[in-house]
């Protein structure tokens, strides 16, 4: 088994859900740190973070784990579109 193959067979996606409410804080933290040099208000983005938990009409969160850590994150949200009678999924808060 070749290294590429043996990382894929351990990395784990799954859709997050409140418990996992401090780790895509901290992940949001530190990625708007690195990003865009900015600080984000912890009591704002918990807030923000914590309503997309609980309604997924706001969008929902995957997690990436490998051997059960933390290995990057990313939200999903919807857009309706008149011009196409449909949804379009929009993919944000990509952090690795």
């Amino acid at each position: 088994v070749n290294k590429m193959e043996s990382l894929i067979n351990t990395i784990k996606v799954r859709k997050a859900d409140i418990t996992d409410l401090d780790i895509i804080i901290a992940n949001n933290i530190e990625m708007a740190r690195e990003t865009e040099n900015k600080t984000l208000d912890k009591s704002t983005i918990s807030h923000g973070v914590e309503e997309v938990l609980h309604n997924a009409n706001l969008g929902w969160y995957y997690l990436a784990e490998i051997d059960g850590h933390n290995a990057g994150q990313l939200m999903i949200t919807r857009e309706w579109s008149d011009w196409r009678n449909g949804y379009f999924w929009w993919i944000q808060s990509v952090f690795v």
